[in-house]
């Protein structure tokens, strides 16, 4: 109850925010700012910990949710592409040098476990994302799984933020009926998937 109560607080500070929008500046930004730019950042800024969320609300508030969609799907896959060569390049190594001063190690999963391991990963509230793209790509997940799985709950993420940043700039209250639902319903999803997997 307490989590829905800080949810709904935040969306109704994100729509009195959209009310003292400048809706001239915001329609000069719209027209001004180069989307190959700003989805090369979605692609590239998460690398190294920025959080995508925000990107994903200016995303839905700049290009609307056609173009939203679309380029945060490639800039998702572009850093998740990006995510896998990092890794591969010899960071495993590293990490475990400075795990083996510590009780811990990376994980080694296979075909078997992939599948499972990604999804809880995935699930993970509190772990940003950069973290837990590095950390299935360290575990050797398989490519195929680690990608296809990833692109596809990172995505299904995305989406009502995307749709909640058109909605709150553009105060589109059915829009944004439509994205507080999305997250209800991806919430109860994720908690009733984690439950039946953790």
């Amino acid at each position: 109850m307490f989590k829905i109560i800080v949810v709904l607080v935040f969306l109704g500070a994100l729509y009195a925010l959209g009310l003292q929008i400048d809706q001239e500046a915001l329609r000069e930004w719209k027209e001004t700012a180069p989307p190959h730019l700003f989805f090369s950042a979605l692609a590239i800024l998460p690398l190294i910990g920025l959080p995508t969320t925000p990107f994903f609300m200016v995303a839905g508030a700049t290009y609307g949710i056609p173009v939203g969609l679309a380029g945060t799907a490639i800039a998702l896959s572009v850093n998740l592409l990006l995510s896998w060569g990092i890794a591969a390049s010899g960071l495993r190594p590293i990490v475990e040098k400075i795990l083996a001063k510590t009780k811990h190690k990376l994980p080694e999963i296979g075909n078997n476990r992939g599948v499972r391991f990604t999804f809880l990963v995935r699930m993970v509230p509190a772990m940003p994302n950069f973290v837990k793209n590095y950390l299935l790509c360290l575990a050797r997940v398989p490519f195929p799984i680690y990608f296809g799985l990833s692109i596809a709950i990172s995505f299904v993420y995305a989406v009502p933020f995307i749709l909640l940043g058109e909605s709150i700039f553009d105060q589109d209250i059915f829009t944004l009926g439509i994205a507080v639902g999305v997250l209800v319903v991806l919430s109860a999803v994720a908690h009733f998937l984690s439950r039946k997997f953790g």
